[in-house]
């Protein structure tokens, strides 16, 4: 009996040797390999966008994920450079709403740190975003003192480059910057063709109140040679002369009317290498392709419609109240 508790205690004393020695060991391992926190990983990253000065911003966001079960954090700054470095701590939510107060380039970048006090090795992992180029322009409408309203517009073809000439009674070029009408180059509908098709400009009239039941109500785009619709005036100027199998396009316009609460008191045009995203650029409104199968006004009208080398085109008005 005493030979069997003897061994029973041997044996009790190498298992504990054994269990301290594994213990050690996986202790010595966990300290030559730590586990460290998750990097996190973004699924959405923050998108630039266009605004006029003092206009209400969309929020940039990001959404990002952790594999761990740690705990994110973010952490936004905003800079004058393009890059992801650098730039002044500006908030700590996974949205940042940025300012329009001032007129500028801005981008914006988040980093987000995912902290899980359970690892063994570092408890924090960062990523940080690609940046976001915010743009604030300055609002290029009349003032507020002095109204007017636009009551003519026109088209104008060239087979050369013509000079910045207005032509008689017209008061603007369509420049094909929106947000610097005074400063930017005209206009030119079939630009971005590698040199073909003629040179088309527009240009517009303005007026004060006193003319106001002459003012432009809606702009839109004709497609193909058909009737524009009940109380549109047609211009017979196809805006792709020059341009071999693509389609016709006018420009159509409506003046106000009793039942019009708004008129037009600018025209710009928004050009891009790439068609522009489907945003509303705040205080404009798209001009439309209308006829035939656009007869309901919903798609944007490109004035390089068919032209697939060429840039994408897009005219925007600019509405003002009005009363009959």
């Amino acid at each position: 009996m005493k030979k069997l508790l003897w061994l029973i205690a041997a044996l009790m004393r190498v298992a504990l040797i054994f269990s301290i020695v594994i213990c050690d060991e996986l202790i010595g391992k966990e300290k030559e390999h730590p586990v460290n926190a998750a990097v996190p990983v973004i699924d959405t990253q923050p998108e630039g966008a266009i605004y006029l000065q003092n206009d209400n911003a969309s929020p940039l966001s990001v959404t990002a994920r952790v594999s761990d079960g740690g705990t994110l954090s973010y952490q936004w700054f905003s800079s004058d450079q393009a890059d992801n470095t650098g730039g002044t701590s500006v908030g700590t939510e996974a949205a940042y709403m940025p300012s329009t107060e001032m007129a500028g380039i801005y981008y914006y970048y988040v980093v987000v740190t995912n902290t899980n006090n359970n690892a063994s090795g570092n408890k924090t992992a960062k990523t940080v975003s690609a940046y976001a180029e915010v743009s604030v322009n300055t609002s290029v409408v009349q003032s507020a003192g002095t109204p007017s309203y636009v009551t003519a517009v026109n088209v104008w073809t060239y087979p050369t480059e013509p000079n910045s000439a207005l032509p008689s009674g017209y008061t603007n070029w369509v420049k094909d910057d929106l947000y610097d009408p005074d400063q930017g180059n005209i206009l030119n509908a079939n630009a971005g063709d590698g040199g073909l098709g003629d040179w088309i400009r527009f240009a517009y009239r303005t007026e004060s109140e006193a003319n106001k039941h002459e003012a432009i109500a809606e702009i839109a785009i004709l497609v193909d040679q058909v009737q524009p619709p009940a109380g549109w005036t047609k211009i017979d100027v196809d805006l792709n002369k020059g341009h071999p199998n693509t389609s016709y396009l006018y420009l159509v316009y409506r003046k106000v009317n009793p039942s019009d609460t708004q008129a037009i008191d600018f025209i710009g045009s928004y050009s891009r290498r790439i068609e522009a995203d489907n945003q509303t650029l705040p205080g404009y409104s798209w001009v439309y392709y209308t006829g035939g199968e656009y007869i309901g006004l919903t798609e944007r009208a490109d004035l390089n419609k068919e032209q697939p080398t060429a840039n994408w085109i897009f005219l925007m008005v600019h509405k003002r109240p009005f009363m009959w």
